[in-house]
């Protein structure tokens, strides 16, 4: 089992799977409520209560070196079924016994979106992204997502913690050696869909770095200050776009900015309050 990869997974037999087993559909559907919910939901309430909450414009001029790239969008569109492909290579290979454990799994990317929409409740944010809808994925994210919520990213959260949770599942069943591959796998996938994120423009570089400090902050037993710092300094490599020089400015921007939100987050009672104080530092937009 360890030698198949987790993108064999089939999403639809795993949700088939998960839907006729109690212990997955509980926290399977927590997702689906708290999608609606702390993602879309603030979002279209704000998108038809303008001002309702304040919307500030998180572009960065680096944003500009990353260039616009419509061929990444499956990648980007990709995030949901890498978790799910991750939960049901995890509930084929332990069983059925181990269901509740997956569960839990599940549960742990639900438990995502409530801690990011701690941010966007108290200040949206949003970048400047193309109209471009010649192709469908294109065309649905227009359709659906106003674009208020892009500190922290929700991809980059999700991606990274069905890495990190992956692994630290593995690890308690003694597998972690013989499962390394598959890790190594997640860990190269949350990297593609990290720079996705930038590619189609939906994020600006500075949505990472917020990303990265949420999960360092918050999961310290999953990810390290310094193992994120690592994830970041490896994104871009083998791509040749952006160019070499241009992913290092990047990338150093990326660091910098994440070391900064630490430092802030370690002096303050309140995880959320270096993401806020630099949203609130930033130009605000009407929330239309």
């Amino acid at each position: 089992m360890f030698k198949i990869p987790v993108a064999g997974i089939k999403v639809p037999a795993f949700a088939f799977t998960a839907i006729s087993t109690r212990s997955l559909r509980v926290p399977a559907l927590h997702c689906v409520r708290n999608a609606a919910r702390d993602f879309f939901g603030v979002q279209w309430r704000a998108r038809f209560s303008p001002g309702l909450t304040a919307l500030s414009s998180v572009d960065h001029p680096l944003d500009s070196l990353v260039p616009f790239a419509p061929g990444y969008i499956n990648i980007y569109m990709d995030f949901i079924p890498f978790w799910i492909r991750t939960a049901g290579w995890l509930r084929a290979h332990y069983g059925k016994r181990h269901a509740p454990e997956v569960g839990a799994f599940i549960d742990g990317i639900a438990g995502l979106y409530k801690q990011a929409a701690q941010v966007y409740r108290a200040r949206l944010s949003t970048t400047k992204r193309p109209f471009y809808i010649k192709r469908p994925r294109f065309a649905l994210i227009h359709l659906t997502d106003p674009h208020f919520a892009c500190v922290p990213s929700l991809h980059v959260m999700i991606v990274v913690y069905a890495w990190l949770a992956f692994r630290a599942f593995v690890r308690r069943h003694g597998d972690e050696q013989a499962a390394g591959e598959r890790v190594r796998e997640l860990r190269a996938g949350a990297l593609a869909i990290t720079e996705s994120i930038l590619y189609v423009k939906q994020h600006s570089v500075n949505c990472v770095s917020a990303a990265m400090y949420v999960m360092a902050a918050l999961y310290p037993d999953l990810i390290s200050a310094a193992e994120s710092e690592e994830f970041i300094a490896h994104m871009f490599e083998g791509k040749g776009v952006p160019a070499s020089g241009d992913a290092l400015i990047v990338k150093a921007h990326i660091l910098d900015l994440f070391r900064k939100f630490m430092v802030q987050g370690q002096a303050s009672a309140d995880w959320r309050k270096p993401l806020l104080d630099f949203l609130a530092g930033l130009e605000t937009r009407p929330g239309i």
